[in-house]
């Protein structure tokens, strides 16, 4: 009979691997360069299809998490992060530049989506 260390050794490594909750993931700080010579309208324009591509992976990754919560249970194994599911890193990537974009929105006194958020809610 395995021993209980062994079960738990390997459950832990298991559950490691899990895909990670989107909520989770911090953004990667991104450099605001590649934004600074558009206009507000190029902003906003870009600023729906980051925050669409970001809504989708977003949607993604939390069914990888949930993949990966059911698979440790049922088999022991993280399926969903084996299977390639796991889109943390393109979150992390996405949500920094989002923060770019939106700073350099606000810095050119751009109307909403830019307006200075309030305190604490940027994208981590």
């Amino acid at each position: 009979m395995p021993s209980f260390r062994l079960v738990a050794t390997c459950l832990v490594v298991a559950v490691a691997g899990c895909a990670q909750h989107p909520d989770g993931i911090k953004a990667t700080l991104m450099s605001e360069e590649p934004y600074k010579a558009m206009d507000c309208a190029q902003l906003a324009a870009k600023s729906i299809d980051l925050n669409t591509r970001l809504n989708n992976d977003i949607a993604q990754q939390r069914r990888a998490a949930n993949n990966d919560a059911l698979g440790v249970f049922v088999i022991g194994m993280p399926v969903a992060s084996m299977s390639g599911s796991d889109v943390g890193s393109e979150i992390a990537l996405l949500k920094g530049e989002v923060n770019a974009l939106h700073r350099v929105g606000i810095a050119k006194s751009c109307p909403p989506p830019f307006a200075s958020p309030e305190p604490g809610t940027t994208m981590d």
